[in-house]
Order: structure tokens, then sequence, then C-alpha cells
């Protein structure tokens, strides 16, 4: 789903995760299931062996960033707030839609389709299926009323084979603007999405934007 220019099939991917919720982990996991050469998950010990480092959080000083820059690694980041702000060689930004001009040198990837999907959801067939799911994610969302409404089962275990299956089986999604609402618009589902956390902005605008979800306004 994306291009970089490494030194070969045996270059070495490091993959660093935030810890902000399980989003960053099933992304990274996506990355990595299209790698063909070693994967680590930390930063490099030092500079001295170059690859690609694929960072996916957001606490990440650029002094670090240049020290691996000047062994010749090339810095991939995930952004889920404005790509401008984002220090990078390759800047994927899925969620975003405002314009691209003025930008630096980075290779910058926006839209739907740069989105790191796993490929145990990717596998799952796309059926109609049965029931309706909630998917509260991460951040503040008091959801109760909604399961006592609409008689839904709340799914749990983002990130796990199961959870794919479960998200397969389902006719309806009612989802935070998380990553795994990302993973309800590759399976086609009937999406409905509500912002709980700030880092899901663009997110919730994004997928409302290209029609791939309704807002999720109350029952």
């Amino acid at each position: 789903w994306w291009n970089v220019d490494t030194s070969g099939k045996n270059s070495p991917l490091y993959l660093v995760a935030g810890t902000h919720s399980n989003g960053h982990v099933m992304r990274c996991n996506a990355v990595a299931e299209h790698w063909k050469g070693p994967i680590e998950w930390n930063w490099p010990a030092d500079n001295s062996k170059a690859g690609v480092i694929f960072v996916d959080r957001y606490d990440v000083d650029s002094e670090l960033l240049n020290y691996y820059r000047k062994g010749g690694f090339l810095i991939a980041r995930m952004a889920d707030f404005n790509p401008h702000d984002c220090d990078g060689d390759v800047i994927i930004c899925p969620a975003y839609i405002g314009p691209e001009s003025g930008w630096g040198n980075a290779k910058y990837l926006t839209g739907p389709t740069y989105y790191p999907i796993r490929k145990v959801v990717r596998v799952q067939s796309t059926r109609a299926g049965n029931g309706i799911v909630l998917i509260p994610g991460s951040g503040e969302w008091n959801y109760q009323y909604i399961i006592d409404k609409l008689n839904c089962s709340v799914l749990q275990g983002s990130g796990t084979e199961e959870f794919a299956k479960a998200l397969a089986c389902s006719a309806y999604v009612i989802s935070a603007a998380s990553v795994s609402a990302w993973e309800a618009v590759c399976l086609r589902k009937p999406l409905f999405i509500r912002m709980t956390a700030d880092n899901q902005q663009l997110s919730y605008m994004a997928l409302l934007k290209y029609k791939l979800a309704f807002p999720w306004i109350s029952v």
C-alpha cells in the first residue's frame, strides 16, 4: 500500500507504537505484514545500520529523528493530527482532507487508500451479517443507553483475529472514530461513528466527507 526506496529486501523495519490506544499497535502490525525484511519492535539501538523506522505515536523528539537520519534511516510517520506538524520523510495521513499546497520535502500519503488495514480483516468475507455491534474505543463514551435501546453487543478485543471475525459477522456497526471504524469500512459495514477522543477528529471528519459512515446522533 505504499513504497519507499531502501537498500533492498533485507532492510530492517523498526516499529515504534504509542500507548495511547491499541490502534497504534494495530496499524504497526498492518505495516509489518507488507515488509519483506527483518522487523523489530522498538527504536534502533543506534544509527549504524540504516533501515526504515515506522513511528505511530505522538511524543517524538525531532532531535532523535535527526540522529537516525544521519545514519541513513528513513522516517515514516502515521499522522492522526495535522500532517503539517508531523516530522518525517514519509507522512501517512489517510484522514487528512485539507489543502496539500505549500508542504515541505516529505512524501505525503493522504486519503483512505493509505489506511493500514490488517490482513486478518482484509481476508474476511464482506457478507451482510447479523445483529448490531458497538465498538466503544479507548475514549470516554457512556454507551450503556445504546445497548439497552438497540439490544446490541459490545465488541471488545480490537487487534485480535476473533475481533475481525466478529466484526465481519455483524450487520451494523456503531463505533468510535478509531482504527476499528476503518476496519468496519474495509468490510463494507453500514457504520455509525462518534468522536470520543481528540485524536479521532480527522478520522471522524474524513469518514463523513468520503461518505464511508453516518454520524451517530442518538436513539
